[in-house]
């Protein structure tokens, strides 16, 4: 599992109108942490791999975010990237007016979603999820083919100690990611490609 900053939201992935985002009174107990928790064990229980989860809340150098940052000014969408059954999925949520609800929101509707799967709906899910898998294909490649995040993301030195070596791998990170986000002129292909890259580096290397 990993994090990352800025938001970046699926392609084709539909918008909330800002005005039209709403509080949910039955999700006022909901905090950013437990909901994140909530929705990585949600993810866990469906056997997604590989999840990144995409916000505008600023990450420390290892990920996590500040202690002392729990709202953000501006986009308050919440998107979620995984590997389920050998596909690259996207889920994203932004219909509240606050990140900790999107968050619970996204849980919540993944949690329904495995309960398909728990009553025989084994053919219900694969067709729900169909819709999930609009991810755009990098450039002569295919959802098949995986990402190497030392291609992504290197070059890198031959010999390198694991915590040097992701050291390395997030400074490029974060420096990629200025000029990959479609914001900055880049596009959520070239986003999506570094931050499952960054997650992949993460799970290797041990973070």
């Amino acid at each position: 599992m990993a994090e990352a900053f800025p938001l970046c939201w699926p392609h084709g992935w539909p918008r909330t109108p800002g005005a039209q985002r709403s509080y949910n009174y039955k999700l006022k107990r909901a905090t950013i942490e437990s909901s994140r928790e909530n929705l990585y064990e949600q993810l866990r229980l469906l056997g997604a791999k590989t999840i990144v989860l995409s916000t505008n809340i600023p990450l420390r150098n290892d990920g996590e975010f500040y202690a002392t940052k729990k709202t953000v000014d501006g986009d308050v969408g919440i998107a979620v990237y995984f590997m389920l059954r050998g596909k690259q999925m996207a889920m994203a949520r932004d219909c509240y007016d606050n990140i900790a609800q999107n968050l619970r929101s996204l849980s919540l509707a993944i949690e329904h979603l495995r309960g398909l799967d728990r009553h025989g709906g084994a053919q219900m899910i694969e067709r729900a999820f169909a819709g999930f898998t609009a991810l755009p294909a990098p450039e002569n490649a295919t959802n098949e083919k995986p990402i190497d995040w030392r291609v992504e993301l290197g070059p890198f030195p031959d010999s390198c100690e694991k915590s040097d070596l992701l050291a390395l791998a997030e400074h490029r990170y974060r420096q990629k990611a200025k000029g990959a986000h479609s914001d900055a002129g880049g596009s959520d292909a070239a986003m999506i490609r570094l931050n499952l890259a960054i997650a992949l580096a993460r799970k290797e290397l041990g973070a």
